[in-house]
């Protein structure tokens, strides 16, 4: 190549790389020159896999504790659900057409229901719907999930619902 060559790149002939013989052009060794000459590289290259692989563990970490949540939100539902359908007296039972059969109160069965999440919940639980239809109590719950693990970067709340049932049994 000569100072007066425009195009360096072009391939020249009769310029051979020493250990392969294949023609190259006399541009390619600065080029691996100024490659090798790069340091620091993997830095920024590990700083972003290590907040990808943060923000994996976040979101994983948040969706195990809302199943946990959800989870916590049905036990104290089936709780309340069978407090509310224990709260039979037995004078309240029919025996006129075929076997016993238990008919709960309303008002004392949701009554039951409502002092049982009083006392085992710390008022973040809200019964949306109650009905009883004979021996069965349907009950469904609101509560709301909080993510546990970054609270403070993702100040989010999801409503979470469950629906049980539960029947009073004379035994």
């Amino acid at each position: 190549m000569t100072p007066a060559d425009p195009n360096p790149s072009v391939l020249h002939p009769g310029v051979l790389h020493p250990r392969t013989g294949d023609r190259h052009s006399p541009a390619r060794p600065a080029l691996r020159r100024r490659l090798a000459e790069e340091h620091g590289s993997i830095a920024p290259l590990a700083l972003v896999y290590t907040v990808i692989a943060l923000a994996a563990a976040l979101l994983l970490f948040g969706a195990a504790d809302l199943y946990l949540e959800r989870k916590q939100l049905y036990t104290h539902a089936d709780a309340a659900a069978l407090a509310a359908a224990g709260t039979y007296d037995i004078r309240d039972i029919e025996t006129s057409d075929g076997p016993p059969a238990v008919v709960l109160d309303r008002d004392a069965a949701l009554l039951a229901a409502q002092q049982h999440l009083d006392r085992t919940t710390s008022g973040e639980v809200e019964i949306l719907a109650f009905e009883v239809r004979g021996d069965e109590v349907t009950l469904t719950l609101s509560g709301e999930w909080r993510p546990a693990a970054g609270g403070a970067l993702l100040p989010v709340s999801v409503p979470v619902e469950v629906q049980v049932s539960a029947r009073a049994r004379l035994e």
